[in-house]
């Protein structure tokens, strides 16, 4: 994934201006990678309710300390089972929030959250390839070492890294978005929190999230 964006990028020769490069979730986690050494490729890099470095292993142990098994159960039947491409009110509560029209997320699971289901993500694979790396960590154990170095060369590490959270998101716990910025060198403070669900692209607010996007990019 990592080099198809880098290629994509490259092919597309860009030289007016260098790209934005986006991601939401998963692509949160290939975005990282990307950027490690090409920072200077993106002239911003914004995360949206990325999974965090860590990946999602310990999001899920969090989840059934806090959540209980029924959650835990509702996120492994829904990704691996793919039930949440099947079933609406879990493709609902997954991704939207209460308010979302029940025939738009019907729409949406139908037309785009099964044809994503049919690309499988390789989790043992992806779990091998996890942007974090003790050896290339920085001294405080949280931030990436090339983060701290890409901060040298910008005022801070929010003037290039923009890291977005939703208040309402099922999948993405705040400590996760916490931790995503934190490794990136973004301070807490930086963090954008966007009205909604996990999905917040297609939520009921999304178009003020592309509003709050399209600001912090000013």
């Amino acid at each position: 994934h990592v080099v198809d964006v880098l290629r994509f990028n490259r092919v597309m020769n860009i030289s007016e201006r260098l790209p934005i490069l986006a991601a939401h979730s998963f692509g949160g986690m290939v975005a990282m990678k990307t950027i490690q050494g090409n920072l200077d490729k993106f002239s911003a890099v914004a995360l949206f309710c990325s999974v965090p470095p860590s990946g999602n292993g310990p999001m899920t142990k969090r989840f059934i300390d806090t959540r209980g098994w029924e959650v835990t159960w509702d996120i492994t039947r829904g990704f691996v089972l793919k039930d949440a491409a099947q079933q609406p009110q879990l493709c609902k509560k997954f991704f939207f929030s209460e308010d979302m029209d029940d025939d738009k997320v019907l729409r949406y699971m139908q037309e785009h959250f099964r044809k994503d289901s049919n690309s499988f993500i390789d989790l043992q694979s992806v779990l091998r390839r996890l942007p974090v790396e003790t050896s290339k960590m920085s001294d405080n154990g949280k931030t990436a070492a090339w983060a701290m170095e890409s901060s040298k060369i910008a005022a801070t590490a929010s003037d290039k890294v923009l890291v977005f959270g939703a208040k309402n998101d099922f999948l993405v716990d705040d400590e996760g978005v916490v931790e995503t910025a934190r490794f990136l060198n973004v301070d807490d403070d930086e963090i954008v929190w966007l009205e909604g669900a996990h999905d917040v692209m297609l939520d009921v607010g999304w178009k003020e999230n592309a509003e709050r996007f399209l600001e912090k990019l000013q």
